[in-house]
């Protein structure tokens, strides 16, 4: 059995920074006197760029957050001095389609990045995983040609990792071929996400009820769309989204780009979310004059939680009344929230992040400019509507040659009742499973052997300050959502800026433990 220093589950974003930030430590310092071994095992065909910037996303796909709120300060030059050599030329290894899409990108976008002016700017995401690969492989080549570290690429899913004596794990891998095991000092549990819902019905010869959208890849879901779309009247050509996150947020605006080029490619598009409206949003300047019920509430000493995110939802509806989003008091909001929430008593701050969080994160969530336009496109020629309430199943029995048929709970009853209409092509867009009651194998026997523990928030996995969750198993990525420590207090983890931000600070421990382990 192969014993490594240090083992990745998992080759995303958080995976690749933290990698990348610890051999760039190696490779600076001279206090290693022998080279370190490091495993990445992934269970996908594509390494260092996960879903959102890899080959499962479709090449169209554009960041959720401006430039601005995507790169830390000190990235931000090293990848637009990367970007202007591919500009000049220098493309590497992208496909011909990748070129097109980039090229068109540059032409759309070369007054601001010619002036440097791209803080609302919104980049390809495949352009963003180029960029993390070539990061990885140049460093990753970099240290081995020096002896300072090697890592190896493990094709393989995770099932198991058991803890052993001198607090190392032995992890259990299952690939195409065989099953096999490793052996590590140090593990990094790093996977994208848990396993998606599911919804309970399969496709059909007529119908389509499409669970994963990224599943081969999301241009070839579109395809099977395109198909199904073809084999119907007009009339009968409807989509219903199931939930209203950023991946429907991106099938909308990929389905758009179908709907400019012909314009009978579908009838319309139900989003169905328990909002009824939808959950992006578009940033904009400064709106601080709205803001006056936080500003009333921070002039005050005593205040609560429900205080704060009452006042919150009081100004959010007040920028709704003068015609505003709440994207566009998006940054003023978060400013004047950030500044009120230091105010708040201990038990006051865990209770706001407990009961509150979830609805501050959804007014705050946000998505490119471009996909928000694709909405306001589709709604303004009445191709996409909105339906409050939550999916509950596809019916028992299916009898209408229209579609799917399925029933839900209006948010206003929790009564389940039959939608009146059937859909031929259903979009599961829910997202992941719940952590507690997870299906993802690696997860469940983590937990159920007590390795890993359900933080107190129910969101993600309980970690101390330095991302442990054990001894020498550290937590990166979405499965931190929920962590409420003294310096991380996060309800969901998805952003690329903060992945990056703890990334960096993890790299720092991991690289202390393998320079004086204990």
């Amino acid at each position: 059995m192969k014993i490594y220093d240090i083992v990745f589950i998992g080759s995303g974003l958080s995976s690749s920074v933290t990698l990348y930030n610890i051999l760039s430590k190696i490779r600076d310092n001279s206090v290693l006197n022998k080279g370190v071994n490091i495993a990445v095992v992934e269970k996908n065909d594509e390494f260092w760029k996960g879903i959102a910037y890899g080959n499962r996303a479709s090449v169209h796909s554009l960041t959720i957050n401006p430039v601005k709120d995507f790169f830390l300060e000190e990235e931000k030059p090293v990848f637009f001095q990367w970007l202007e050599k591919i500009r000049s030329g220098d493309q590497g290894t992208i496909t011909a389609q990748e070129k097109e899409v980039l090229d068109d990108w540059i032409l759309s976008y070369s007054d601001k990045l010619d002036q440097g002016n791209v803080d609302g700017v919104y980049i390809p995401r495949f352009l963003y995983g180029v960029y993390l690969a070539q990061k990885l492989e140049k460093i990753i080549a970099e240290c081995k040609a020096n002896n300072l570290a090697n890592v190896d690429l493990i094709s393989g899913e995770v099932i198991n990792a058991v803890k052993q004596d001198k607090n190392q794990y032995t992890v259990e891998i299952k690939s195409v071929e065989e099953r096999f095991f490793i052996r590590t000092n140090v593990l990094v549990l790093s996977i994208g996400g848990l396993d998606i819902n599911h919804t309970n019905g399969n496709s059909s010869n007529h119908f389509l009820n499409i669970d994963d959208i990224y599943y081969p890849t999301l241009d070839v879901t579109l395809n099977k769309i395109d198909v199904a779309l073809t084999l119907l009247p007009q009339p009968l050509r409807n989509i219903l989204i199931i939930g209203s996150n950023a991946s429907a947020s991106e099938m909308v605006y990929l389905l758009n780009k179908r709907n400019k080029v012909n314009q009978d490619s579908f009838n319309k598009i139900v989003i169905l979310s328990n909002s009824g409206l939808p959950d992006r949003l578009v940033v904009n300047s400064d709106y601080d004059h709205i803001l006056m019920h936080l500003r009333d509430l921070e002039e005050k000493e005593n205040y609560s939680a429900d205080a704060l995110m009452d006042a919150i939802e009081k100004d959010v509806k007040n920028a709704i009344d003068n015609q505003l989003s709440a994207g566009n008091i998006l940054y003023s909001l978060n400013e004047r929230f950030f500044k009120i929430q230091k105010k708040l008593s201990d038990i006051e701050a865990l209770k706001f992040f407990r009961v509150h969080g979830w609805s501050y994160t959804r007014i705050t969530r946000r998505t490119s400019e471009s996909y928000y336009i694709a909405e306001a496109e589709l709604i303004k020629t009445g191709k996409l509507h909105f339906l409050k309430g939550r999916f509950v199943k596809l019916c028992d029995e299916q009898n209408n040659n229209g579609g799917l048929n399925f029933t839900y709970e209006a948010s206003d009853t929790v009564i389940e009742k039959e939608y009146s209409g059937a859909f031929p092509i259903i979009i599961n867009c829910t997202g992941s499973e719940h952590i507690t009651n997870t299906s993802t194998t690696l997860i469940k026997n983590l937990i159920s052997k007590q390795i890993v523990k359900i933080n107190e928030n129910g969101m993600g996995l309980a970690v101390d300050e330095n991302f442990a969750a054990n001894n020498n198993l550290y937590i990166m990525g979405p499965l931190l959502a929920g962590i409420y420590t003294k310096n991380y207090k996060f309800w969901h983890l998805e952003n690329a800026k903060r992945l990056n931000s703890l990334a960096s600070a993890l790299s720092d421990i991991i690289f202390s433990k393998i320079v004086c382990p204990v």
